[in-house]
């Protein structure tokens, strides 16, 4: 007997000083991630949201731990023991939560995702959370003695089905989306749900080892596989829109397009004198915002990314009259984009879209507001591709044209979601035309897109 006594108490003990141990780690971490928080621009809310939960779960779960092992008389201490168990079942189901809402907020900024698969887990988070806090009264799920030992009530048998629906949610987002996600990160979120699976089928370690450990374990790897992998990648990214904002001014001021708008403007000249004067106004203020992209890549008003588009679109016109005609439909102009966005959108559309369409075509300039998003529209009516062929375009002649959609619409992609977190979409169809989707909701790993 003496010996069983011994037995449960250094369990208790180890039980208190895993979770104390614990909990000085994630509040580590937790501070760390605050701060670089408060450094960046990034959107992390949700998952300092977790990193906060965790830390609050892993405090009262050692002052539990304390009152079982004896160190309190839970006895003498029964309203701390209530209050301290009350925040502590809370907690946990906050974690559940956090655990969701970040992974829900991660596949955001690398595919489009509803946040109300996070959302329909609230309700289920909140009644097993009532139904273990009512526990501690009524007994419902577990009994708590005088002496803080518990037994298995009447419903225990469900009472962790609340978790398991979390869990199974969390799996199948990231099973659905493991293409997007990357092999080493879906281990790393998947810990998640194996961790704590093994909490529960190990019977050699259930006395000194619970749930908690195994949430705040998985929110580890989480920070390291996922948020430090993610850190190089935006240094290796940083470089990368270095170099590419160069090539993307650089391919937007080419010497056969001054050319053709030149000579353009030199037909003019014994015509219309007003129209020379208006051109050469477009050309030089062209030529004005791609030179500026060198000196300040900052986000810039959507109307000042139109004005620029009107510019090359007015000096396209003079040049291919009615074969090219533009619609615009701005309903939304009160954010931000990156600078040489659409310019080089509405190049392939006339380019490689009107241009190779006998008669010509439109192209059509939209902006819109969708529930907390922007979205932008580069459309035309020309002659499209197959949409397995992105990056080849056909010349007109019978043979494959340059790959239109690699380096231009690269750069433009990589920099809307490296400066505001947006999203470009391509989608066209032979004979139908071309329509390319920007995106933009305001978050991202740099500066808002919203003003």
């Amino acid at each position: 007997m003496h010996f069983v006594c011994y037995n449960k108490l250094m369990s208790n003990i180890l039980n208190v000083a895993t979770h104390s141990l614990m909990f000085f780690v994630m509040a580590i971490v937790f501070a760390g991630s605050v701060k670089e928080h408060s450094l960046s621009k990034g959107r992390r809310e949700p998952f300092l949201f977790l990193l906060g939960s965790d830390v609050v779960l892993l405090f009262f779960k050692a002052l539990q731990w304390f009152f079982r092992a004896g160190l309190f008389k839970a006895a003498e201490h029964r309203f701390a023991f209530v209050a301290v168990s009350l925040i502590a079942e809370s907690s946990y189901y906050c974690v559940l939560l956090g655990f969701v809402y970040f992974l829900v907020d991660y596949l955001s900024k690398k595919t489009r995702i509803s946040f109300w698969w996070a959302h329909c887990a609230v309700p289920v988070c909140a009644l097993y959370a009532l139904g273990w806090c009512a526990s501690i009264f009524n007994g419902m799920f577990v009994r708590y003695s005088r002496d803080a030992v518990f037994s298995h009530g009447d419903l225990y048998a469900v009472s962790g089905w609340g978790g398991v629906f979390v869990a199974s949610l969390f799996m199948f987002l990231v099973v659905r989306h493991r293409r997007v996600i990357g092999r080493g990160d879906v281990v790393a979120l998947l810990s998640f749900v194996f961790l704590p699976l093994l909490v529960q089928v190990s019977q050699t370690i259930r006395s000194f080892c619970s749930m908690t450990i195994a949430l705040s374990l998985s929110a580890l790897c989480i920070f390291v596989f996922v948020h430090v992998h993610q850190a190089r990648l935006f240094q290796e990214q940083e470089v990368r829109l270095a170099q590419g904002k160069v090539a993307l001014m650089l391919s937007q001021v080419r010497p056969h397009f001054i050319f053709n708008a030149l000579n353009s403007i030199y037909v003019l000249c014994d015509i219309d004198t007003e129209a020379v004067k208006k051109a050469v106004g477009d050309f030089s203020k062209y030529l004005r915002a791609n030179l500026e992209v060198l000196e300040d890549d900052s986000l810039i008003s959507f109307e000042k990314e139109l004005d620029h588009v009107r510019h090359y679109l007015n000096l396209e016109q003079l040049r291919f009259r009615e074969d090219l005609t533009v619609e615009y439909d701005i309903r939304a102009s009160d954010f931000k984009i990156p600078p040489l966005t659409l310019q080089p959108l509405v190049e392939n559309a006339v380019k490689h879209g009107i241009l190779p369409k006998k008669g010509g075509g439109t192209v059509r300039i939209s902006s819109i507001e969708k529930d907390g998003f922007f979205e932008v529209s580069v459309s035309d009516d020309g002659v499209g591709f197959a949409a397995d062929a992105l990056g080849e375009r056909n010349d007109g002649k019978g043979e494959r044209g340059e790959r239109t959609f690699h380096v231009g619409i690269k750069n433009v992609r990589e920099r809307l979601w490296a400066m505001c977190g947006g999203l470009l979409e391509i989608e066209s169809e032979i004979g139908s035309g071309t329509r390319v989707t920007i995106q933009l909701n305001g978050g991202g790993n740099a500066d808002s897109c919203v003003r």
